[in-house]
């Protein structure tokens, strides 16, 4: 029964963790959120298998700090801006917009950035502008940053090669917001009000 009932409450924490990114999308807490109950069912199996198999304390201490030690590594490698953001634009290209808010307001590596190009021709007027905005400011950032200093191959970010080559491709439909700095800056900042009611 006590068994039941923590299993109960570790599906209770997914299930509500569905509930938010079902609602507005995923972010990286959300993710971290996963993983981390992850670790917690995975640690109290460790205790069963202990009482069931009459393991000791110091079996029962190594396992579940090599299973945190899995896990840590496994989030350091895990894609965490690419999968959040690949599934919130996924949501808001197929007509359902809540998700637009993490798109929005959310901090995001350029991995993050790169699902966002498959918003710049949604049907919203404003979440289109918004994101061909935000999609100008990081180019714009980019090749700031890129004649900051001179290039070396320690410089060198996979994600940023991919995004702004990508950018490059798609550069006519935010064009205007690479050379107008304040329609640029309006376009941001009507897409975050507008996606704020989602918050």
């Amino acid at each position: 029964a006590w068994s039941a009932t923590n299993f109960l409450l570790a599906i209770a924490v997914y299930n509500r963790l569905a509930i938010y990114v079902g609602y507005n999308g995923l972010t990286a807490m959300r993710i971290v959120g996963f993983f981390g109950i992850t670790v917690v069912v995975v640690g109290f199996c460790l205790v069963l298998s202990k009482i069931a198999f009459q393991r000791g304390f110091w079996w029962l201490l190594r396992t579940q700090l090599t299973a945190l030690l899995l896990c840590v590594i496994a989030f350091t490698l895990f894609p965490v801006d690419y999968v959040a953001h690949r599934y919130n634009a996924s949501r808001v290209t197929q007509g359902y917009k809540h998700p637009s808010v993490m798109i929005a307001v959310k901090p995001k590596d350029d991995s993050g950035y790169l699902p966002m190009i498959d918003l710049v021709n949604v049907k919203d007027l404003i979440i289109r502008e918004g994101v061909r905005a935000m999609l100008a400011e990081r180019q714009r950032m980019i090749r700031i940053e890129t004649d900051a200093s001179p290039w070396h191959w320690t410089r060198f970010q996979g994600a940023t090669q991919l995004l702004y080559r990508r950018m490059i491709e798609n550069e006519a439909l935010w064009e205007q917001y690479l050379r107008d700095d304040p329609s640029r800056r309006d376009a941001i900042d009507r897409f975050t009000e507008y996606a704020m009611q989602w918050y």
